[in-house]
């Protein structure tokens, strides 16, 4: 029975302990959504919690979360940084594979037919490197590298990693508000499967999904606007 009350006094004061430190909600818009939580533990620290939709483009669509641990420092009356790191992942219901290929561009006729030689033959005017799943040249990729269209296409992929955080912040004066730019880099590695189910296999390949792996590279440039309430 000691035991029983001794652990229900020490969960009612951890809970009196959260709910007595300060503490922030919010929200964060960049390449997507998120909603966060801080959570102030004492000595500057922040406990930071995100969870989102992650990117508003076709290339990428699904759920992002993230914890991290930080430090704030007033840097200026009402002006704060706030800096820290973690882990994020996420799983992309919506995941567009690309490759950069360089593909031949050749001379059109008025009518929108190419011009031939005398041989007969496709007049090539230059080159250019295109991303695999550009439209203008999708017939051309389509032609010219067909392995490489066949394998490239929708998938699905999950990343993690390490997560930095780096945030300026200022704090209104008359309501317990707080505005400011944030960068939230993830350096980690994606994974998943791509290809197009109509396609057949390529090569001996069983299956028309084949599993990638590659460094993870869109985090770098994770900028985003945030807003928190605090109390």
């Amino acid at each position: 029975m000691k035991r029983i009350l001794l652990t229900l006094a020490c969960i009612i004061a951890f809970a009196y302990t959260l709910c007595a430190s300060p503490r922030a909600v919010g929200g964060r818009v960049g390449n997507g959504v998120w909603a966060s939580y801080q959570h102030y533990t004492g000595n500057d620290h922040i406990i930071q919690i995100d969870l989102g939709w992650s990117g508003f483009s076709k290339n990428a669509r699904g759920l992002e979360a993230a914890f991290t641990f930080n430090w704030e420092h007033e840097i200026g009356t009402n002006w704060y940084v706030i800096y820290g790191f973690g882990i994020g992942g996420g799983y992309e219901f919506s995941h567009l594979w690309r490759e950069k290929l360089w593909v031949n561009e050749y001379a059109l006729n008025e009518d929108g037919t190419y011009a031939l030689d005398e041989n007969g033959s496709k007049i090539k005017t230059g080159s250019k490197r295109v991303w695999s799943n550009n439209s203008a040249h999708h017939d051309v990729i389509r032609d010219e590298h067909l392995e490489v269209f066949r394998r490239t296409g929708d998938g699905f992929a999950g990343y993690a990693g390490l997560m930095l955080n780096l945030s300026f912040e200022y704090q209104l004066s008359s309501v317990p508000l707080a505005i400011g730019l944030d960068w939230r880099p993830l350096i980690g590695v994606d994974f998943g499967r791509r290809g197009k189910p109509g396609m057949k296999p390529v090569n001996t390949e069983t299956h028309n999904y084949n599993f990638q792996a590659r460094y993870h590279m869109r985090g770098l440039l994770d900028f985003g606007l945030t807003a928190r309430y605090l109390f």
